[in-house]
């Protein structure tokens, strides 16, 4: 098994623990939130960076194939010269399957943390609406939940 098999568990190591909310310490949830957020934004950009100088490597590698292969010929096959039979030919050298093979790994990885910077995002949604129901007394007793509600409407009703 090649060791990139487990991209996607070495990737998001810590993202379970990171995704985790103790709504019964939301100063303290919105406080780390930014950090949590700038740590996998960041793994997210280097991994596109990693993806990005995988393709180039790999567009470098094919145009100086192609160069080659069309002026060596004799050297990558025995049919006659098409655009097909370049593009085969490419594909039996084995440093342009390990450039290609590199690309894909550094495309996956950048996708995989794409979905773990969303998770951020919706981490932050739940930390807000966790927050408004704090404010709304929603894990408090019910029957002063109820008391409070009703003093509200009565302060409204008073107010207007």
């Amino acid at each position: 098994m090649d060791e990139r098999e487990g991209v996607k568990d070495s990737t998001l190591l810590g993202l379970s623990e990171d995704l985790v909310i103790d709504k019964y310490n939301l100063d303290e949830e919105v406080s780390r939130q930014v950090e949590k957020f700038v740590r996998w934004g960041e793994a997210h950009v280097i991994a596109l960076d990693e993806r990005d100088r995988a393709k180039n490597k790999l567009e470098v590698l094919r145009a100086k194939l192609d160069s080659d292969i069309r002026l060596n010929p004799s050297n990558y096959m025995s049919t006659k010269l098409t655009e097909n039979s370049i593009q085969a030919a490419m594909w039996l050298v084995p440093e342009f399957q390990q450039a290609n093979d590199d690309y894909l790994y550094a495309k996956k990885k950048a996708e995989i943390l794409s979905i773990a910077r969303e998770a951020m995002l919706q981490r932050k949604s739940m930390i807000e609406s966790l927050v408004k129901l704090h404010l709304f007394a929603y894990y408090g007793d019910p029957d002063a939940r109820e008391t409070e509600i009703k003093r509200g409407i009565k302060q409204e009703t008073v107010n207007m």
